[in-house]
């Protein structure tokens, strides 16, 4: 609303009152008993009798009976909105609301309503994320929407506070503007009108409360007002369990069906209407006029051109003037017997202080340093975790020169109470941040997310607390990532290879490091105080898992439920093969002797096994870099798991090129519709992508589905459904692992009735080495028509080569063998010749 909102401050122009004229300050009481402010209408008793008479009759109680029914019609033609989904409540009928809109992520409400607003949200797992009120209407502010706008937000969920309209055409114009959802929380507003128009009809849906203090009552109940065909109808299904007939079920629900005892008293109080309204607009002008004038009470006042029903009489208390505050006047009044109560004030934003609130089971520690690029979607993977118990994330921002502190600073802004900053005034490096980090925590169990990496699954946090409340044995767990490089140089591959075992022991972690650090949860307690040594580590994830698992087993949940990133600024991974190697030996002996060679059997033995690869790796780059000539393109065989050597001077690329495969088929069309895909393999993901159209030149919504165990590929974007009303759902998803395939159902709609098209995108995550040496020989010329000059075959790769014998056929007939020795093989292929092999270069 304007300005045209006039508050009561202004009642003390017919002069000022003195505040002990007020019963509740002593005076005598205007009313022979005390009155409840929240006394119920009951409407025509004897019409609600005749009502009850006729549903026992029927004995037809519940599930969309006739009064229900009735009561949704008449609400649609009396507030001129298409569509109306009765349901048991209003917080209910919210909640489906929201999950109907597909609604996730962050949604933005007036930091001014009651706490169901809020709550509604936050059983979905959505941040409702607090946006100051307009200081003269209490609604909220579109002034203060658009700087509260993340990549996160999926709507706005506004409060027509008192019965008071928002600012509709603004709230629409930003939803718009931004592709977001408009959701009105209308509980108040019955009855009220926005200019001409009733409330009921505006933005994406409005929902309606039939409390039994709210102007009309069902004694229990709520509604959901739509123009929207597609969202009614997914309402309709939601209320009821996902039905869709007798025993077919086609969507998630749940039991949000209004009793046709609520339907029928939600009837005979629409028809004493006018007469409930005439008797509040009474009161209110008995209020206004008693009341006027008392300095430092006033009375909130309605607009007139925009119809109100009077239910609500706020009164806003100056303490300053009035010589009480608010609160001491609610407790004088319940001591005199009045009833008086703090309106929705009461409800503020929760205290932010780690000190105010219980410890969370978990804590999220994210050290960074120079990640803009990738702390965002670091944060946006931990805070949409879903889980049973309350979780905090710990950042510790060390001193970027980039903006990774602008950005965790916005982040730790918008979500005060899970978010806490550790701000470093210098660079004080990783270990010694992690160090505060993990002193700061308050969890039973902390979960390491580094700053460059990120989860897949908002129920990781779940699984893992709940295997090691099941596993009391084991001191750590963790799951399966996805190795992802930032250069695209390699198809992605899985951390952890597939003979992990479920529950392993210290012993099996000495010969190599299993668990990608974005994947663990440690039980805090087990590790005390760290030694000071630790920190001073070069590989301080592995030596953290080794300190654990001195103290219980290693659990291992057979998922990918994160990505570990490569990239040429991480620590370790901008290491080359050699450097790797030599900190691993270092990394042995170090730890060996300040575990007091306690393991020395078992360190030893990998020691010997990694400096023997050390020298072979030397050897390789020596002998190579004697044959190259310099600044050469060299193609170099390797797996996709290995690192090239560290040829410097020269070009490095990896053959055969590991790359994953992807395939796109029709999997459905129509405006509506439901089918199964029961083919969901393990090893890929398969992204359902419903289109406008037979062209397929607008995409209209997507969803991406996955066995449990792959990991989950980003969905496209999202916003354009929002706007239309189309939807493509996928259920279950993940889809659980069958003895091969597993299935899922599709449901979708386009929203308006409009031709739809679905495509299925299959992307194979495998790796995929050539198939035979005439897809090796392809892949290999292509190399060398793109620059390749020499091809290295180190020498445990030879059987390799040999097991491609066209290939290896192939580089004997054409191309000069230039180095043949203990540690590789070199060809020349820089001049393929027109006749047979050459000879090999002297060595």
């Amino acid at each position: 609303m304007d300005a045209s909102v006039k508050r009561g401050h202004d009642a003390a122009e017919s002069g000022a009152k003195d505040r002990t004229i007020l019963a509740v300050l002593g005076a005598t009481p205007a009313f022979s008993e005390a009155i409840h402010v929240g006394r119920p209408n009951i409407g025509n008793r004897q019409r609600f009798l005749e009502r009850i008479e006729t549903m026992l009759d029927r004995r037809y109680l519940t599930n969309s009976g006739p009064f229900e029914r009735e009561l949704e019609q008449r609400l649609s033609g009396m507030l001129g909105v298409r569509y109306c989904v009765a349901m048991c409540n209003a917080t209910v009928a919210l909640e489906i609301a929201i999950r109907a809109l597909n609604l996730s992520g962050e949604v933005i409400v007036p930091s001014f309503t009651f706490v169901a607003t809020a709550h509604a949200l936050q059983w979905q797992q959505i941040t409702p994320v607090f946006c100051d009120i307009d200081p003269l209407t209490h609604n909220i502010n579109p002034r203060k929407i658009e700087h509260l706008i993340t990549p996160r937000t999926s709507g706005i969920l506004a409060v027509h506070l008192w019965g008071r309209p928002c600012a509709i055409e603004e709230l629409q114009a930003i939803a718009d503007a931004n592709g977001l959802a408009l959701l009105f929380d209308a509980a108040h507003a019955f009855g009220c009108t926005y200019g001409t128009r009733k409330i009921g009809g505006f933005g994406r849906a409005e929902v309606l409360s039939f409390h039994a203090t709210k102007f009309i009552s069902a004694g229990e109940g709520g509604a959901v007002m739509t123009n929207d065909a597609a969202l009614a109808e997914r309402m309709q299904l939601m209320k009821n369990f996902g039905f869709a007939g007798y025993d077919n079920v086609i969507s998630i629900g749940t039991n949000g069906k209004m009793n046709e005892l609520s339907a029928a008293m939600g009837l005979t109080h629409l028809e004493s209407l006018e007469e409930f309204a005439r008797t509040n607009r009474t009161n209110f002008e008995t209020y206004e006029h008693n009341l006027g004038g008392i300095r430092g009470l006033s009375l909130l006042r309605y607009d007139e051109e925009n119809s109100p029903n009077y239910h609500y009489v706020v009164v806003e208390v100056d303490a300053r003037e009035f010589g009480l505050t608010r609160d001491q006047l609610v407790r004088v009044s319940r001591q005199r017997r009045k009833s008086l109560k703090r309106d929705t004030a009461e409800m503020t934003v929760p205290d932010s202080s780690p000190a105010t609130r219980p410890h969370p089971r978990v804590s999220v520690v994210t050290n960074t340093y120079n990640h803009e690029h990738y702390i965002a979607q670091a944060v946006e993977s931990a805070l949409m975790q879903k889980a049973q118990f309350d979780y905090e994330i710990l950042i510790g921002e060390d001193c970027s020169s980039d903006s990774t502190r602008k950005i965790v600073c916005e982040y730790a802004a918008r979500n005060p109470s899970r978010i806490r900053l550790l701000l470093h005034p210098s660079n004080v490096g990783g270990p010694a941040s992690f160090k505060q980090l993990l002193a700061e925590s308050r969890g039973e169990f902390v979960s390491i997310l580094e700053g460059d990496d990120y989860w897949t699954c908002p129920d990781k946090l779940q699984k893992q607390v709940s295997f090691l409340d099941q596993h009391p044995e084991c001191a750590l767990c963790f799951h399966n990532a996805l190795r992802i490089y930032e250069d695209g140089s390699r198809v992605p591959v899985v951390y952890t290879g597939a003979g992990q075992t479920r529950i392993s022991a210290l012993e099996d972690l000495w010969q190599h490091n299993f668990i990608a650090t974005c994947t663990a949860m440690f039980r805090k307690d087990v590790l005390g105080d760290f030694p000071e040594w630790y920190y001073d580590l070069p590989l301080g994830d592995w030596a953290l898992w080794i300190l654990c698992a001195q103290y219980g087993k290693i659990g291992y949940i057979d998922e990918i439920l994160g990505v570990h990133r490569i990239h040429s600024r991480g620590l370790w991974s901008g290491l080359d093969s050699i450097q790797k190697l030599e900190g691993l030996i270092a990394f042995y002996e170090t730890m060996n002797a300040n575990l007091d060679f306690r393991f020395n059997d078992i360190v030893e033995h990998w020691v010997s096994a990694r400096r023997k690869q050390l020298a072979g790796e030397c050897a390789l780059v020596e002998a190579a870099q004697r044959t190259l000539p310099p600044a050469s393109v060299v193609i170099v065989m390797s797996r996709a798991y290995d690192d090239p050597p560290p040829l410097k001077g020269h070009q490095v690329w990896a053959f055969p090129d590991p790359l994953g495969k992807q395939t796109q088929r029709h999997f459905a069309s129509g405006s509506v519709g439901s089918a199964e895909a029961p083919w969901i393999g393990a090893d890929a993901t398969y992204d359902f992508r419903l289109f406008g159209g037979v062209a397929r030149d607008k995409l209209l919504a997507s969803v991406t589905v996955r066995q449990n165990a792959t990991p989950l590929c980003s969905p496209v974007s999202d916003k354009e459904p929002r706007k239309s009303g189309a939807f493509i759902e996928a259920s279950p998803n993940p889809v659980p692992p069958g003895t091969k395939y597993g299935k899922t159902t599709i449901n979708w709609s386009t929203g308006d009735g409009s031709p739809g098209i679905i495509y299925v995108a299959l992307e194979d995550q495998r790796v995929h080495y050539p198939a035979n040496s005439s897809e090796a020989i392809e892949q290999l010329e292509t190399l060398r028509a793109k620059g390749g000059e020499f091809l290295l075959v180190p020498r445990k790769l030879l059987a390799w080569l040999e097991e491609y014998v066209g290939l290896k056929e192939h580089l004997d007939g054409h191309y000069r063998l230039a180095q043949d020795d203990e540690t590789c093989l070199t060809y020349d292929l820089r001049e393929m010749p027109s006749g047979g092999r050459l000879g090999m270069a002297a060595r």
